[in-house]
């Protein structure tokens, strides 16, 4: 089952940082789309529910990357 999220990301400051989060997220399996916006400081995901169990791992991925998400 596809379904679409949105996850705001905090600190996010260039297209390179936009670049950064699309690379990660699009690595993992179950994401079948990445669209990043430092404009609307967000990362809209559509991904396979049978794939991705928990959004935390995705959240987890962000923050890694050294921005802030979160999921509401």
């Amino acid at each position: 089952m596809t379904e679409k999220i949105d996850i705001r990301v905090r600190g996010m400051q260039c297209s390179n940082c936009e670049k950064r989060v699309k690379e990660a997220l699009t690595k993992i399996k179950g994401i079948k789309k990445v669209e990043v916006s430092i404009k609307n400081e967000n990362v809209i995901i559509e991904l396979d529910r049978k794939d991705i169990k928990s959004i935390n791992n995705i959240i987890q991925v962000i923050n890694g990357l050294g921005y802030t998400a979160s999921f509401e």
